[in-house]
């Protein structure tokens, strides 16, 4: 199926002609409530920025809001840029108006928030609009988020969230939000990947694009830097030093135990059973799934098999395998000293790995990367009541993820269902 729009994407083909879709129901006053989720580098906003692209090239007014990381942005910080985008003037509500949103009662709150809804659709002109980074969003944002994707679906009106799903804590606003179809952005297939590999000058076969697409697990930033690296004339074997900050981050997010256990589990090799990695690790093998279970949620490893585990990536097990001790004892790792500092800043700021909003190239409604995108970055078992999400494309790493309760699944070609 042709995109309806011109886009430099790659393998999100299919879902950008579904988004767009969405965009003329909403055109038409049947819109409603998306969220795309995934790990970092996955190609969320850059997706979403298509989107936006398709929304004004239609004439709908299309308007994006970040979410910032550290908690110091004021309250309801994406909604004041949408609203700002929509009206064309300041729209201070991290003040008074702010403040009310998250302590007031709740019919101070209603009515602000019927205040902000009723100037976003005053005159029932359409409107787009994209809330990135909803990981980082405040309680007040994510409760007007709620309230208006409960009347989308009878306006003009497409709101389109990003959120890192890996880092999303298990008492986040977001999962409590209902009537949401929620997307998974999965690892790129080998053919994608080889595309991306052609862009940077290397004519990749399907032996190189396969190992390419095994070593970052389809992730288009991964793929992205090392096409860079390779291009450049550079050790094919070396891992660039953004995609290392970004895996040794997102292992810092572990617990101690986990991340001590991977580290034995990267000398057995990708592919690891419980019962070996029990036996050099010197643990019961009853308390390896157990030990594991966190790296499991957050996609650095995958179950292979009933008593066997696999890394995701490559380049988790290349971090781990960078950060052991030689004079360790049976391949277990002493030290961690990229991962301990990496988990050091974690718990100063209280999230993920990654750049601030906007901080650069492909982070805004204009980016336009090469691939499925490149921006960078615990999270527990979804509550019973969250329906699981079928990834947008199957690749490594699909099935976890934390998902709104009452989430529609949502398949690669963009066909949604319960």
């Amino acid at each position: 199926m042709d995109s309806p729009v011109e886009s430099l994407l790659v393998g999100r083909a299919a879902l950008l002609t579904s988004l767009c879709r969405q965009v003329d129901a909403a055109a038409a006053g049947r819109g409603g409530l998306v969220l795309l989720a995934g790990e970092p580098g996955i190609g969320k906003t850059a997706l979403a920025a298509e989107v936006l692209s398709y929304a004004r090239s239609r004439g709908v007014t299309a308007a994006w809001g970040n979410c910032e990381d550290g908690g110091t942005a004021p309250g309801l910080w994406p909604w004041q840029q949408i609203l700002r985008a929509v009206t064309g003037r300041p729209e201070p509500l991290g003040g008074g108006d702010g403040a009310r949103a998250r302590v007031g009662g709740e019919d101070a709150r209603t009515a602000l928030f019927e205040g902000i809804a009723e100037r976003l659709l005053e005159g029932g002109e359409p409107l787009v609009a994209v809330l990135d980074d909803l990981q980082w969003a405040d309680t007040a944002s994510v409760l007007l988020l709620a309230r208006l994707g409960r009347r989308a679906g009878h306006e003009p009106l497409l709101l389109l969230g990003t959120y890192r799903d890996v880092e999303l804590a298990p008492d986040h606003p977001l999962l409590s939000l209902t009537d949401a179809d929620v997307v998974v952005l999965g690892g790129l297939a080998p053919a994608d990947v080889a595309v991306l590999l052609d862009r940077f000058g290397e004519q990749a076969g399907p032996e190189t694009a396969a190992a390419v697409q095994r070593r970052t697990g389809g992730n288009p930033f991964f793929v992205q830097q090392l096409a860079r690296l390779r291009a450049a004339g550079g050790d094919s074997g070396a891992v660039p030093v953004a995609v290392g900050q970004t895996v040794a981050r997102r292992l810092a997010r572990l617990p101690d135990g986990t991340a001590r256990l991977l580290g034995t589990a990267a000398v057995l090799g990708r592919g690891f059973g419980i019962v070996p990695l029990a036996t050099v690790a010197a643990v019961p093998s009853t308390e390896v799934p157990v030990l594991l279970e966190p790296a499991l949620e957050a996609r650095s490893v995958a179950r292979d098999g009933p008593d066997g585990y696999r890394f995701v990536h490559d380049l988790f097990r290349e971090e781990l395998m960078a950060e052991l001790d030689p004079g360790t004892d049976g391949g277990r790792p002493a030290r961690r000293p990229s991962c301990r500092g990496a988990r050091r800043g974690a718990r100063r700021t209280g999230a993920g790995a990654g750049r601030r909003p906007g901080a650069g190239p492909g982070t805004g409604p204009g980016a336009r990367p090469a691939g499925g995108g490149h921006r960078t970055g615990r999270r527990r078992s979804p509550c019973p009541r969250h329906r699981a999400v079928r990834p947008a494309r199957r690749g490594v790493g699909a099935g976890h993820g934390r998902a709104p309760g009452g989430a529609r699944r949502r398949d690669g070609d963009g066909r949604g269902r319960r």
